[in-house]
Parts: structure tokens; C-alpha cells; sequence
């Protein structure tokens, strides 16, 4: 008679309870697989009507994501008026072939940094805090007793 296998060791394929696989037993939630990519520099691109093929190379692949064309000059208006911007891109995978991406239902957003004063620049004055108001008169209203009259 054979004993559990030593430490090291794994058993038979008949030894042991069989492997929990909760694919197989229905325990799957949904999910979404979603990219993203972040970049600084302008990609490469291919204009269409109303919107435009960007291109982007990445160690996994090139990536590929179609932007609708507004999307697209909000990205160049940073570039060309921020020198740091960073672009952060992500959507879902619509295929990987031979090391292309092709993204569907991209998002782009670009963050830009906020501007610094220089050293040594003077700063600027504290905001004066504005006197306060003074309270407004209220009549003071009282309700009277049964049976006591007016005035």
C-alpha cells in the first residue's frame, strides 16, 4: 500500500482531488480585455473622411486604433502648444495578427502639464479676504396666547 507522495513530489494521475477548472464549471464572470498604450510622441497616420488611422510601434507589436477626426486635432493642438504631453490610448482588442494590434473602441486622452512659475519668479499676492457683511435685521415674530389681544 502506498503512502502521500513525499514533499517534492506529485502523485499519480489518480492520486489527489481532481483540478478545480471554474471555466468548466460555469464560475466565469464577464470581463473586458482592454489595451493601453501611452506615448509622446505625434504617430504616424492615415487620414480618412471624418476620421483618422493612427499608428503606433510597441515592443509587443504595432498598434493600430482609428479616431474620429476632432479627437485627433485635440491631440495635435496639445502637441503643438505643450512641448511635454502624454497620450494615454486604450480600447479593446479587435485582432493580433503577425505582430499587428488592431484596437476597436479606442479612447485617447491627453494630459499636459501644469505650468510653473520660474525659480526666483515672485509670486503672487495672497488673495485679500473680503470684510464680512454685516447681518441684516430681522423682525423678531412671537405668537400669541389664546384670549390675549392685540397691542
Amino acid at each position: 500500500m502506498r503512502g502521500p507522495p513525499a514533499e517534492g513530489q506529485t502523485g499519480g494521475p489518480g492520486d489527489g482531488p481532481p483540478a478545480r477548472n471554474p471555466a468548466a464549471q460555469g464560475l466565469c464572470v464577464p470581463g473586458r480585455l482592454e489595451w493601453t498604450v501611452t506615448f509622446t510622441e505625434l504617430p504616424e497616420t492615415c487620414r480618412q473622411s471624418g476620421s483618422v488611422t493612427i499608428t503606433l510601434q510597441t515592443s509587443e507589436g504595432r498598434v493600430t486604433a482609428r479616431l474620429p477626426a476632432d479627437i485627433w486635432r485635440r491631440l495635435e493642438h496639445a502637441a503643438k502648444d505643450h512641448p511635454q504631453w502624454v497620450a494615454v490610448l486604450r480600447g479593446s482588442l479587435a485582432r493580433y495578427r503577425d505582430g499587428e494590434i488592431a484596437l476597436t473602441h479606442p479612447a485617447l486622452s491627453v494630459t499636459t502639464p501644469i505650468p510653473t512659475p520660474p525659480a526666483g519668479a515672485p509670486t503672487p499676492p495672497a488673495p485679500v479676504a473680503a470684510e464680512p457683511t454685516p447681518p441684516v435685521a430681522r423682525p423678531i415674530l412671537r405668537l400669541k396666547k389664546k384670549g390675549q389681544n392685540a397691542g
